[in-house]
Parts: C-alpha cells; structure tokens; sequence
C-alpha cells in the first residue's frame, strides 16, 4: 500500500493514528491534512515515504506529537508547522530534509523534545529556538 492512497477517516473524533513501521511507500497526500481536527498524535515513521511534507499538514493544529523518522522525506520543512501552537515532542530524524531550519521553529513555543538529526539541514541553529523555553532534547545535526 502506498501513502499516496486515498486516506479515509470515518471518526472526527480520531485522536491518534499510528502506522509506524510497515512496509508503507510513496508520497504524503495533501489529504493528510484533512484528518480529524481532534487529531493529536500523529505517528508515520519507519515507513518508505518519500517527497516532500505537504503543507497541508499544519492543518492539524491539535497535534502534540508527529513522529515521521526514519523515512525518505525531502525538501524543506513547511512553514506551516508554525501552526502547531501545542507540539510537544517533534521528530523528523533519519530522512533526507534540507535547506536551513527556518526561524519559524521558534513558535513550537510547547515543544520539548526535537528530534532532526541525521538529515541535510544546512546553516546555524536559528535564535528565534530560545523562544521554545521547555525543549529539554534536541537533536540537530549527528
């Protein structure tokens, strides 16, 4: 089955979505962003998804926590995460993300633990991430 495939959601109410670590391929549909607005944890790593993150997903402004690790996700980070006014723990490792951290992680004002290590990133870590006063874990660069 590839990510790509139509997603269907029954339940407004789904809180949760795991289906980390399958045999999962293909790109991310902008769909993904049409999930239940309830959506607080999102878990999709460990997959072989590949292209970019679509935009669409910083629809789901009720997430807490997104794991997308270990996949073959590329591009940059949209911006559009700066509407996760609630993430906790963010994890992007083991993927082939690039370009620079853009200053808009600084608004995961929530965020405690972000995991982006072994990607492409390139530059400095922006300032504006001494807006995240509760990170405790971070890892950028291996």
């Amino acid at each position: 089955m590839e990510a790509s495939s139509r997603l269907i959601v029954t339940s407004s109410k789904l809180k949760l979505l795991s289906i980390s670590y399958n045999n999962f391929g293909g790109h991310l549909p902008n769909s993904l962003g049409n999930l239940s607005p309830q959506l607080s944890q999102l878990f999709l790593g460990g997959n072989h998804i590949s292209g970019k993150i679509p935009a669409t997903i910083g629809n789901l402004t009720n997430l807490t926590f997104l794991a997308m690790e270990n996949n073959s996700l590329s591009g940059n980070i949209p911006t559009t995460f700066v509407k996760f006014q609630k993430m906790e723990k963010l994890n992007l490792g083991s993927n082939k993300l690039s370009g620079e951290l853009g200053a808009h992680i600084g608004n995961l004002t929530q965020l405690f633990n972000l995991k982006l290590g072994d990607n492409l990133f390139e530059g400095n870590i922006p300032p504006s991430i001494g807006n995240c006063q509760k990170l405790e874990y971070l890892k950028h660069f291996t």
